[in-house]
């Protein structure tokens, strides 16, 4: 999905970086997709939501599970 509207707010898709896990508040897991680098994720993500358990390790994140 590229963008997504919601009210009148428009969402753009962003590429998974460093800089852009830095700068979140917080990340959500939906879906657990081999493909992504979930090491990569708490090594640069502050705080993550998992509701898929696709994470085992906590890296430098605060991860809570669902």
């Amino acid at each position: 999905v590229e963008e997504l509207v919601l009210d009148d707010r428009v969402i753009r898709r962003s590429e998974l970086s460093a800089h852009v896990l830095q700068q979140a508040d917080c990340v959500v897991v939906v879906a657990d997709h081999a493909a992504y680098d979930w090491s990569f994720v708490t090594d640069h993500a502050r705080l993550i939501v998992d509701s898929r358990n696709a994470i085992q390790t906590s890296g430098n994140a605060h991860v809570v599970g669902l």
